[in-house]
């Protein structure tokens, strides 16, 4: 295996899905370096964005090390190792889906099937997104989780209803 480049040299905002493959593929990185890159740039720039409503490092790091394992065993999915955040209108298994909206505290018993698909891909599932009210407005502007900002001119948009997802895309916090 070629020697991991020190998170501090990966630049996830450049990098396309299609090369983070690559680069999982060759050994040039690994999923638990992409997790410790993803989770650095969130803890460093999510405060200033309000792009992820919903986080569990822990869960991350057990998913990097379940795609490390697959892949020496040799049993790899389409997105094994890439970084994912889904907006907070999916339902993760235990975790609580409030859509934007006050109240709800119960966490959910299952997967929504994107999300299912995607853990069958082995995508690494980063956290859930700001998003709209209710999924209902264009700006992430959202009065009980803040507001969303735009990554490239702080104090406007990120776009709705997706504004969280679209901000941590357009960040590289995740692929």
């Amino acid at each position: 295996m070629n020697s991991l480049p020190p998170i501090a040299d990966l630049d996830l905002r450049r990098a396309t899905v299609c090369q983070l493959l690559h680069w999982l593929a060759t050994d040039r990185v690994s999923p638990r370096v992409l997790a410790d890159a993803c989770q650095t740039a969130i803890d460093r720039i999510n405060p200033q964005l309000n792009a992820f409503v919903g986080l569990s490092s822990g869960l991350l790091q057990e998913q990097a090390r379940n795609a490390e394992h697959r892949r020496r065993d040799g049993v790899i999915g389409r997105l094994d190792g890439i970084p994912v955040a889904l907006k907070d209108n999916f339902d993760i298994a235990g975790w609580v889906t409030r859509a934007g909206l006050p109240g709800r505290e119960q966490p959910v018993e299952n997967d929504a099937h994107v999300v299912a698909r995607l853990r069958a891909s082995g995508a690494l599932l980063v956290g859930k997104t700001n998003m709209d009210e209710g999924a209902l407005g264009a700006v992430t502007d959202n009065p009980h989780y803040g507001a969303t900002h735009n990554p490239w001119k702080h104090g406007y948009s990120a776009g709705g209803s997706s504004g969280g997802a679209a901000a941590a895309v357009a960040a590289g916090l995740v692929a």
